[in-house]
């Protein structure tokens, strides 16, 4: 409502001139205040929420290659997408299946993904969201903990971290990274079912 009116302000101001000079000066102030202030603020404001909608519209295609590559693991693996565990956060996929339950967190980045040593690094530079190591960890636990708790079943979790991008380059080895196996597309379903 306020960016209709001080944008109605604004339109009446650019194209009504005879306006402006019958207007009263306070009304002429508030348009003024709406351009030097609070357009820009909006602005900035626009700005952060495409960059928020983009990294998210990448997260979710990721997610989407994902589903489709899980899909083809065999009838004896259950794949849930999605999955919402006591927070705000979500889990992108769990993964059941006769020889185990993975909790796999998806990544879109491209470029090379390398461990230092510490973390992950991608293009030699530290991934700067998060701790993706940890979260992917704290993720298998969080399945491990529901399913204690729900069901009365004890049963570890492997936590996974798959990158989906075709331009992510992954030189970490075969090995999981801090318990974490860190894989690309063309592994992941071999990977889990000769876990």
């Amino acid at each position: 409502l306020v960016v209709v009116l001080f944008g109605g302000g604004w339109l009446l101001i650019v194209f009504s001139p005879k306006l402006i000079a019958t207007s009263s000066l306070g009304f002429i102030i508030t348009v003024i205040i709406f351009i030097k202030v609070v357009a820009p603020l909006i602005e900035g404001k626009q700005k952060s929420l495409k960059k928020t909608s983009r990294r998210y519209l990448r997260g979710n295609s990721g997610e989407d290659i994902a589903e489709e590559i899980l899909k083809q693991l065999p009838d004896q693996y259950v794949v849930f997408r999605d999955v919402v565990i006591n927070g705000p956060g979500n889990i992108d996929f769990v993964v059941v299946g006769p020889n185990g339950v993975f909790a796999v967190e998806v990544k879109y980045h491209g470029g090379k993904i390398a461990f230092n040593g510490t973390e992950l690094m991608n293009n030699g530079r530290a991934i700067p969201e998060k701790n993706l190591l940890q979260q992917a960890m704290r993720q298998s636990f969080q399945v491990r903990e529901y399913l204690e708790k729900n069901a009365g079943v004890r049963v570890f979790v492997n936590a996974m971290l798959l990158f989906t991008n075709r331009r992510a380059f992954l030189s970490v080895g075969t090995a999981p990274i801090n318990n974490v196996h860190v894989i690309g597309p063309q592994l992941v379903n071999q990977a889990i079912v000769s876990n």
